[in-house]
């Protein structure tokens, strides 16, 4: 239950995809996800190893460095992306207890994508991240879980408030596609695909942090399959229906679910609406502290300690990515549905190829046969050193994979930067065709030899 899967939706919506169009692409992209978080975490479950683990095997005992730095990005990315929505539910709440809050004096240019009172929901929320960090990771099971209902419970109550206000599903149920030809319609979905999948790509990477945890190989198969595909399917589609019923009520679709609460109190700051926003303010931050908590800083902290295990544990590794994301100025990444978008098939580009390797390299090439040992020996003699701890033929599978969708990939962040159609198509489709292209060359048949022997 995170917002950034329920805004996922209803930024495909506000991107020009007709409410159909979009839960279809939601629906083939969640169950690529399933199958690639299934066999990418299986290793994890079978061996019981984590991604930092799993990588020196991948991509050798030193440069498995290069694939840890990498995630540590991409986690501070989503960090600041969770922090900064986070902020906006607690303006919510501040907005909705104090008068003179709702009505502060912005001091920041129109330029800034942001506002004062965004500005300082943010520091604070930021603040509360503090010492729920200071909790270890086995201890936020049941914390965690009692967040999720309590998420279902606020978000299925602002969707039916939007459609009971609109009188329906919105204008956007019935309105077309953005697109003029089948052509266009059909690249258009495929770019939809792509974004769902790259909304996740970072935690598809690492799905033996948590398969690990596994009793026997396969108990955690069913319970990916039924929560990407079913849950990461629901809230998607409802995050479609709120933006077409928040089209009907303010004449333009809201994706953000924050934003949605701060429209309340916008247009009616009666006693009413203020209580409303309020609990909706509060469901809202208790989803951000536990998503950016589990998902994102420690994540981050785990990946920090296996490249500094000496000086960083999970702990400090979650505080330092704390400091670090405030560096990436989320405003910016979420100042319109376009950008996000942009972002997320980004992540996809780099990642497909990374997470093909993987895969290719343990079901293939190993055939699920690992000499744990040797991964935690870093000596010339050991069996996952290769060419000076280097696994050379990993990196060169990998930047195939991402290379020849670099003119694509330009042209998505600036605009202005002319490619032909194809590689902008080619960029459409970055995840699983980095994925496949990376998956034929991945891996080292040495490696897997020494492991057989």
């Amino acid at each position: 239950m995170t917002l950034s899967n329920f805004q996922l939706g209803a930024s495909l919506v506000s991107a020009g995809l007709a409410v159909w169009q979009a839960i279809i692409a939601i629906i083939i992209g969640k169950i690529i996800i399933a199958a690639v978080a299934v066999a990418n975490g299986y290793v994890g479950a079978e061996w019981h190893i984590g991604f930092p683990v799993v990588s020196r095997y991948v991509w050798g005992v030193y440069g498995h460095y290069v694939a840890l730095i990498q995630r540590v990005i991409l986690s501070l990315v989503w960090f600041a992306v969770q922090s900064w929505t986070g902020g906006l539910c607690v303006q919510n709440i501040l907005a909705a207890i104090f008068p003179s809050y709702q009505h502060m004096e912005n001091t920041f240019p129109a330029s800034a994508n942001m506002n004062t009172k965004q500005f300082i929901g943010w520091v604070l929320f930021n603040i509360m991240m503090i010492p729920i960090l200071y909790v270890k990771p086995e201890k936020m099971k049941w914390v965690v879980l009692g967040f999720n209902v309590v998420t279902a419970v606020t978000l299925l109550s602002m969707v039916i408030w939007t459609l009971a206000a609109a009188h329906g599903g919105g204008p956007l149920l019935d309105q077309p596609a953005g697109t003029t030809t089948s052509w266009e319609l059909g690249w258009a979905i495929v770019h939809g695909v792509t974004t769902v999948i790259g909304g996740i790509a970072v935690g598809l990477t690492n799905q033996m942090d948590y398969s690990r945890f596994a009793r026997r190989p396969g108990d955690q198969v069913m319970g990916q399959w039924l929560s990407i595909i079913l849950l990461g399917a629901i809230m998607p589609s409802l995050g479609c229906l709120s933006a077409s019923a928040s089209a009907a009520i303010y004449g333009e679709p809201i994706w953000n679910p924050p934003n949605l609460v701060q429209k309340w109190l916008d247009t009616d700051y009666s006693a009413g609406a203020r209580a409303a926003a309020f609990f909706a303010g509060c469901g809202l931050v208790i989803c951000q502290l536990a998503i950016n908590t589990i998902d994102n800083a420690f994540s981050a902290g785990m990946d920090m300690a296996g490249l500094c295990p000496s000086f960083i544990n999970i702990r400090r590794g979650a505080y330092i990515a704390l400091v670090l994301s405030c560096a990436m100025c989320p405003w910016q990444l979420l100042s319109a549905a376009s950008t996000f978008i942009s972002v997320l098939s980004a992540y996809s580009v780099f990642l497909g190829p990374m997470v093909g390797i993987m895969v290719c390299d343990y079901w293939v090439l190993r055939r699920r046969r690992v000499k744990l040992s040797d991964l935690y020996h870093p000596g010339k003699d050991g069996l996952y050193y290769y060419w000076h701890g280097v696994n050379w033929r990993s990196y060169v599978a990998w930047v195939v994979g991402w290379s020849y969708l670099l003119p694509g990939f330009a042209h998505a962040v600036t605009p202005h930067v002319k490619v032909p159609e194809a590689c902008t198509n080619l960029y459409y489709l970055a995840f699983p065709l980095g994925f496949a292209v990376s998956f034929t060359g991945g891996g080292d048949r040495e490696g897997w030899e020494g492991a057989c022997g």
